[in-house]
């Protein structure tokens, strides 16, 4: 069972912050997660438009009109990707600051992130579900829409690039001219997925976010989340009369409790 005073553990569960309405209505009554769309993320680096550079080997530029195709077909193929892929983006625990203070109160667990309630919790007015992150990929492992599909890592944060990160979004016309310009994309895709789906700036570090992703046309894919939830953190300002909906939601064997702050310290408690 979980426990809210359980040590750091990077590795054993996610967190997944949302508002009241999406959890109430969409969520939990079906205990079901829904991926979302890359280009529904909040960051520019993810939504902007991806333009892919062209280099003309040595010996073809007489083929130079293939220039044509390629500037016409860039956004198409960019944006094909993209509807493509989807994602489940969660939280988890982290290392807090070393200090006197380290051990006091429960910095370090994923449900304690000022900055997540305010962005992705309705400003603390929402809610963060736990999840249980071993069971949870077994889940993944069951659901046939999902099977060899998807592939989960750390996000890793920074704000330059290495020399082999510019291949990812390179394509010479030797590729183009041998072989079909949207197997080319997808084996960018393959070869490269952590440059493009797997690295955000190092401003957005503290969510120390933990990212599953597949790639499939159908539109909605759904995972079951009935045996992987452990928990349920209430926002410091979760509305009272709101809570009674979120017990009728829940299983018994569900831990339900509240976020407090305290003395310029965040606590969890059970809730009235």
């Amino acid at each position: 069972m979980f426990r809210l005073a359980d040590e750091i553990d990077l590795e054993k569960y996610l967190y997944y912050y949302t508002s009241f309405e999406t959890g109430a209505k969409y969520i939990l009554p079906k205990m079901r997660l829904r991926f979302n769309s890359f280009k529904n993320t909040n960051d520019p680096r993810e939504t902007k438009e991806w333009n892919f550079n062209l280099s003309i080997s040595e010996g073809e530029h007489e083929k130079l009109p293939i220039c044509v195709d390629f500037l016409s077909y860039q956004k198409k193929f960019t944006d094909l990707i993209k509807k493509r892929i989807k994602l489940l983006c969660f939280s988890r625990d982290y290392n807090p600051q070393n200090g006197e203070w380290k051990n006091y109160g429960l910095f370090g667990r994923g449900f304690m992130k000022p900055r997540m309630w305010a962005q992705y919790g309705d400003n603390h007015k929402g809610l963060c579900l736990i999840i249980d992150k071993k069971m949870f990929e077994s889940e993944l492992l069951a659901e046939e829409q999902i099977i060899g599909k998807y592939k989960s890592d750390y996000i890793e944060y920074r704000d330059y690039f290495e020399p082999n990160d510019l291949y990812a979004f390179k394509i010479d016309t030797k590729d183009i001219i041998k072989s079909n310009f949207k197997d080319v994309v997808n084996d960018r895709v393959k070869r490269y997925y952590k440059t493009m789906f797997f690295r955000k700036n190092i401003d957005w570090e503290t969510e120390t976010e933990y990212r599953y992703l597949l790639k499939n046309n159908i539109k909605n894919v759904y995972i079951d989340i009935k045996n992987c939830l452990k928990g349920v953190v209430l926002g410091l300002d979760f509305v009272l009369k709101k809570k009674r909906v979120i017990k009728k939601l829940l299983p018994n064997s569900i831990t339900i409790a509240q976020l407090y702050y305290i003395n310029q310290n965040y606590t969890v408690g059970p809730i009235d």
